[in-house]
């Protein structure tokens, strides 16, 4: 396909060769027969073939903030002009390095190669789909149209967070506001060596476990029942995610803000426990696709929960949404009854969490206690807030407002925990929930 300035070359054959016909001028026909050579030589030069492009990274799975260099080889075996490469990045990559557009002269007669490298550090986490290299071949006489090609497959980088490192509690003797899950010790599990009381029978204990010189003793006092002795089980309690993934979630720019934020706190703490030996669940809803992680433990575990979590993308919130992601795992939740951590925005439809709140206390209440539910609150005033009084104080009333609710939440027992992603770190805002004397 020819280019605007082949049209011109011709137009301007046409033109001089119909004047030198009709005034009979030889000077007006040379000329158009300059035009006309120029223009079949720019459209018979060989263009550029045989072309091989290969793109290479220095890692497929960085981090948030972590920088990668991305190196791209060039290999061209026929023909004569150049050849230009682009490689279109994701708009919240940013290209700290290099240049992302290359240009390469083809001469006639050898093989030519090249290789250029460029670096771009990740934003934000997520999977993005990193596109074929276009190829451009510019005829040396730009007599041809440049159409983009492309001669390789697609890639796609996934963006994890680098998970927030909590910080070691140290033991203090004072009154803590919520309860301590380090030494829980599992409800379910294999039995330990270890004694830690003797017991009235219940349906379903093992036969070897009567402790029959403690039930002759009591059958003296006129109890019939025999007594077994309990020992502790093996392995720590469990811990369930519940993580709002609703759009109201994204305060703050595309790149920064607060879901991100709350994604890594998330993926922090499921670190923390998991390497504590706790066992994790966790149900992430209100995102564009709902994710169940059925309870495991270990670093599988792990590397599963940050695969969902760098893959989680924000949706639209529905009604019952919490309530639903509850009832969904209630077959988990009723054997394991573990610490459940809520992270939501309680003030976006209070009624909506009460609700969800309340199906949660049901399913993991143990006789007349009930384990610990913990609402992990993200602000969001520091995200939102301008620079101008009027939306500062806005925020201001609108934090004032909410008090009354997290105070009918501290009544139903739940610990309620406001953290300000940009003002502090998760592990210091759960440091302060321990009050000393």
């Amino acid at each position: 396909m020819i280019s605007r300035s082949a049209h011109v070359y011709f137009k301007a054959f046409t033109l001089l060769f119909i004047l030198g016909f009709v005034f009979g001028n030889l000077n007006f026909a040379v000329l158009a027969v300059f035009f006309l050579g120029f223009f079949l030589l720019g459209l018979n030069v060989g263009d550029t073939k045989d072309i091989a492009v290969e793109r290479t990274y220095s890692r497929t799975t960085p981090r948030v903030g972590e920088e990668v260099d991305v190196t791209v080889r060039v290999k061209v075996g026929r023909g004569i002009g150049f050849v230009e490469t682009y490689d279109a990045l994701p708009e919240i990559f940013e290209l700290t390095q290099g240049s992302n557009v290359h240009l390469l002269w083809k001469a006639l007669g050898r093989r030519s190669e090249t290789a250029f490298t460029y670096r771009i550090k990740c934003t934000k986490r997520g999977s993005y789909d990193m596109r074929a290299t276009q190829v451009t071949r510019i005829n040396p006489l730009r007599l041809k149209r440049a159409v983009p090609e492309t001669f390789s497959e697609p890639d796609t980088l996934i963006v994890r967070h680098k998970p927030t490192a909590l910080r070691r509690m140290k033991e203090v003797r004072g009154f803590a506001q919520s309860q301590r899950v380090d030494a829980d010790l599992a409800r379910v599990g294999s039995q330990s060596t270890d004694f830690e009381e003797i017991r009235e029978y219940q349906r379903g204990d093992p036969i070897k476990n009567i402790n029959w010189k403690a039930t002759a003793r009591m059958s003296t006092r006129g109890t019939l029942k025999p007594m077994v002795n309990k020992f502790e089980p093996e392995g720590k309690k469990a811990v369930w995610f519940f993580l709002d993934a609703a759009n109201y979630m994204q305060a703050g720019s595309s790149i920064e803000n607060t879901f991100e934020y709350v994604v890594k706190a998330t993926t922090g703490v499921a670190k923390f426990f998991i390497d504590k030996g706790f066992k994790i669940g966790g149900t992430f809803f209100n995102a564009r696709k709902d994710v169940q992680l059925y309870p495991d433990l270990g670093e599988r575990q792990y590397f599963r929960v940050a695969q969902e979590l760098a893959a989680l993308e924000a949706g639209a919130p529905r009604p019952g949404a919490f309530s639903e992601a509850v009832e969904g795992t209630k077959n988990q939740l009723i054997p394991m009854r573990p610490v459940s951590i809520v992270i939501t925005r309680p003030e976006v439809n209070f009624e909506q969490t009460i609700e969800g709140l309340r199906v949660l206390r049901k399913y993991t209440a143990m006789s007349r206690r009930i384990r610990p539910i913990i609402v992990i609150n993200p602000l969001v005033y520091s995200s939102v807030a301008g620079s101008d009084d009027f939306a500062n104080w806005s925020m201001l009333v609108l934090k004032a407002e909410n008090r009354s609710r997290y105070h009918l939440l501290r009544r139903m027992g739940v610990t309620v925990i406001d953290w300000d992603p940009k003002k502090e770190d998760i592990s210091v805002r759960l440091l302060r929930q321990v009050r000393t004397r």
